[in-house]
């Protein structure tokens, strides 16, 4: 995977609303910049494929990236020499693991240290699974009180009118819980899984589905109602979803491939991208990929330069420092840790700072936030429900507290949103940010004041990247 220098300037647009125009500006500007920076390498690596030593190219503009797979072993020297030959490349990487591949690349690269266990550097985000069951969630699970669901939702933070996309194992759309609030199904019409579901295993599914539950139990704290009450903190968005962690084809090529459909979601053939397809907020509760390195950032920032509010599971690579696991270590990520029922962050989770900084620079304070990650109750195939435990679990709680804030307060732009989810957090661990829970504990209730005071002026909208060291319940 050979990642190119040039990147579309996408600075402008963060001035902008969030929406279908932002969205469609910022898939153009990527499109036409990939276009015309890839046409040199493209012409150097079709003549190695004219000469039988290139068996397939693919082309992504999020990141602006060409992947080249070599038509044989004998041929793979010859094609990473044309790679790193070429001026406009920044940097090669092995599709499997995101490793690099370019030796005179490195004195570009980042640096950091990475300090996660070797046999765990990607996968899902999920410490402890327990066994299905039938029976739903309670009426009114902790983690909804922890975030002040309910008294968020008599203000109208529902998440209506919003999606929210997962990137994970998939999700069984057949589940009684998530059925009804899947995008492909609008009343009185044929279901629709164009721009809304993409397989990207090998057997791609044409519908919903989810090869290891993960998704479903994530997609439940989002979305979630049982007949017993709802459990998902925003359930009145719409969801759609990609399968980028597949038993058939697992690896960091797939997840790009997955944040880029999340850019502009297209037919199930892969063609039609439509940007104003694009959800709002999109989930990942996985990791993959070195963390001291950049093969994400690009996907990342694309993300949140068209509106979307990446959010990711920090990781369970703790309790050691500097944990943060890839894509969640990056700044223009929300990366959301584990607490539990006393607002203490689990053991297993991650702590940071990042790992990804450049040469000579502070670490970015990580993770962002904490949610409820411990013992929760949720959705999985087959009808049934059971409790996990994991960082992977935190991240769709906070994603669906974005979503509510958002469908109460839409015209907050990017710092307004982070400064208002920062400012209504419950401070927990070391007093003011730290490297445990960040700026606290996700309190929904609070963020909504926060929002609006953040509007009418009366209180800064931050400070920069480190924001609101020690700076707890100054909104009330």
């Amino acid at each position: 995977m050979a990642r190119l220098r040039q990147r579309a300037d996408l600075s402008a647009l963060a001035a902008q609303p969030r929406g279908t125009e932002r969205k469609q500006e910022a898939f153009e500007r990527l499109i036409a910049t990939a276009e015309a920076s890839q046409k040199p390498l493209l012409e150097a690596v079709d003549e190695l494929a004219k000469a039988g030593k290139v068996s397939r190219i693919e082309r992504l503009y999020s990141p602006n990236m060409v992947v080249v797979s070599a038509a044989s072993e004998a041929d793979v020297d010859g094609v990473l020499a044309a790679l790193r030959g070429s001026e406009a490349v920044a940097a090669v990487y092995r599709a499997t693991d995101g490793s690099l591949l370019d030796p005179a690349a490195k004195a570009d690269a980042v640096l950091g240290q990475r300090n996660l266990d070797p046999d765990a550097a990607d996968g899902l985000d999920v410490a402890t699974e327990g066994e299905p069951t039938p029976s739903p969630p309670p009426a009114e699970p902790w983690s909804l009180r922890s975030l002040k669901a309910p008294e968020a939702w008599a203000q109208g933070a529902t998440g209506a009118g919003l999606v929210f996309g997962s990137i994970d194992t998939g999700v069984d759309g057949t589940h009684p819980a998530l059925k009804p609030s899947y995008r492909g199904r609008a009343a009185g019409a044929p279901i629709e899984h164009d721009y809304n579901w993409f397989d990207f295993g090998d057997k791609p599914s044409a519908t919903p589905k989810d090869y290891r539950w993960h998704g479903t139990h994530t997609m439940g704290s989002v979305v979630g109602r049982s007949p017993a009450g709802t459990f998902g903190v925003a359930p009145d968005a719409k969801w759609i979803g990609v399968a980028g962690m597949t038993p058939q084809s697992n690896d960091v090529l797939n997840l790009l491939r997955a944040v880029q459909w999340m850019q502009a979601p297209t037919q199930r053939d892969g063609t039609g991208p439509r940007p104003d397809a694009a959800p709002d907020v999109v989930g990942m509760s996985w990791r993959t990929a070195p963390a001291h390195q950049d093969l994400f950032q690009q996907s990342i920032q694309n993300l949140a330069a068209a509106g979307i509010v990446p959010v990711k599971s920090a990781g369970n690579g703790g309790p050691g420092p500097e944990t943060t696991t890839s894509p969640g270590q990056f700044q223009e990520i929300i990366a959301i840790t584990a607490i539990d029922q006393n607002d203490d962050v689990a053991t297993f989770a991650s702590r940071g700072p990042s790992a990804f900084h450049a040469p000579g620079a502070r670490p970015h304070f990580k993770p962002d936030l904490g949610a409820p990650g411990v013992d929760i109750r949720s959705s999985v195939p087959g009808g049934q429900y059971a409790t996990w435990s994991g960082t992977s679990m935190a991240q769709p709680h906070a994603s669906g507290a974005i979503l509510g804030l958002l469908s109460k307060y839409p015209q907050l732009n990017d710092i307004q949103l982070r400064a208002a989810m920062e400012y209504g957090a419950r401070d927990s661990g070391s007093p003011g940010r730290d490297l445990e829970t960040g700026a606290g504990v996700v309190d929904m209730a609070k963020a909504l004041r926060a929002a609006q005071a953040i509007l009418a002026g009366k209180v800064p909208e931050g400070p920069g990247p480190d924001l609101y060291p020690g700076r707890h319940g100054d909104v009330t």
